[in-house]
């Protein structure tokens, strides 16, 4: 049963660059991935363009509060995918990567970009 389900990750939208031009490497190694719809770097679509419900999707984009996620799938898929994205992004990015809410990531890392 497909089921919506967000979370937000802490890739900040205020990192440099070297940071933010690795999402779609990153994106790309994910199970579904389409694309970012022609919404720059920090946008991706899995599994379908259509986010009204219908069918099965994952989509992203920057929020002040993260990387956010939103999307509408099986729960014991959702769970998987969580966990690899958060697997790729920390091996590719260098710092611990995860759910600030949760408390599963390295939450402080890159404020020191937030002002410059």
């Amino acid at each position: 049963m497909l089921e919506h389900f967000q979370m937000n990750l802490n890739i900040w939208y205020y990192l440099p660059d070297k940071y933010l031009k690795q999402l779609p490497q990153i994106f790309s190694q994910l199970d579904g991935w389409l694309g970012s719809g022609g919404n720059g770097l920090d946008s991706g679509f899995w599994y379908s363009y259509n986010i009204d419900k219908t069918e099965k999707y994952i989509c992203c984009h920057h929020e002040p509060s993260g990387l956010y996620f939103s999307a509408y799938i099986e729960e014991a898929a959702w769970k998987e995918w969580k966990k690899e994205i958060k697997e790729i992004a920390t091996k590719t990015l260098g710092y611990k990567i995860g759910e600030p809410e949760l408390g599963d990531c390295d939450y402080s890392f890159g404020h020191e970009y937030a002002s410059t």
